[in-house]
């Protein structure tokens, strides 16, 4: 799998950029650039038998079609790369490790937190630590132990709290999350706590100036389209 499995996909700008190319064309075109974004420099070497292969055709269709296909890259001695494609990448990976620090911090933070009142309890009474052991029992096993429980995310009741209070500005929490849940398992997504804060925080952002509206008034269309938690602007048509 690659490092990075959702490639941002802007159709208008694509079709604007595309419009004269045949429908071999286009796909020779598509299949080239997501072989570019599954590569770790978002780049193809410059070899006519391997572009041919990633564009799924033959050497004498590749020659027919190089330089109407060749426009929309970058291209060196070495190397093919799309500029637009490359942005995104940056994007993406920019995205991606603010979202995983913020996650680490988190961690860190409410580790330390457990732990200091691990060591408080230590010293209070019986009854108290019993008390207190109860509640938390008695949370954890609403809904078989979780608040929230999709085939790849699964929060436990203080987790979904902690993130209702994270995120207020997203009216349904749990609409977001089932999207997200959809979408991690099809692509089989594992490191999904990182990822689900970091498009959280940026939902979030996105209902408080008022540029989003609620999850649950949304087809699955609509939401996988505007699911790019991690790009910037305007697709990878054209070299632009």
């Amino acid at each position: 799998m690659a490092d990075y499995p959702y490639m941002p996909f802007w159709t208008d700008a694509y079709l604007g950029d595309t419009s004269h190319l045949r429908t071999i064309e286009h796909g020779a075109y598509m299949l080239l650039l997501i072989a570019c974004w599954r590569t770790k420099d978002c780049a193809l070497p410059n070899d006519d038998k391997l572009l041919a292969r990633y564009a799924g055709i033959g050497d004498k269709q590749w020659q027919r079609m190089k330089p109407i296909i060749l426009k929309f890259f970058e291209v060196d001695e070495n190397t093919i790369s799309q500029r637009r494609l490359t942005k995104e990448r940056v994007a993406v990976e920019q995205r991606s490790n603010q979202a995983r620090k913020a996650a680490n911090a988190k961690w860190l933070k409410t580790k330390k937190t457990g732990d200091a009142s691990a060591s408080s309890g230590q010293c209070s009474n019986d009854a108290i630590h019993n008390h207190s052991h109860t509640h938390t029992h008695k949370e954890d096993i609403i809904g078989g132990g979780y608040a929230f429980e999709g085939e790849t995310i699964k929060l436990k009741p203080a987790d979904y709290r902690r993130w209702q209070k994270a995120y207020p500005a997203i009216p349904d929490l749990t609409a977001e999350l089932t999207g997200l849940d959809a979408y991690y398992t099809q692509e089989g997504v594992k490191d999904w706590f990182v990822r689900t804060s970091g498009a959280l925080t940026k939902k979030n952002a996105q209902y408080l100036a008022g540029k989003k509206t609620p999850a649950h008034k949304m087809t699955d269309a609509e939401y996988n389209a505007r699911q790019n938690d991690l790009v910037t602007s305007n697709p990878m048509g054209g070299p632009q």
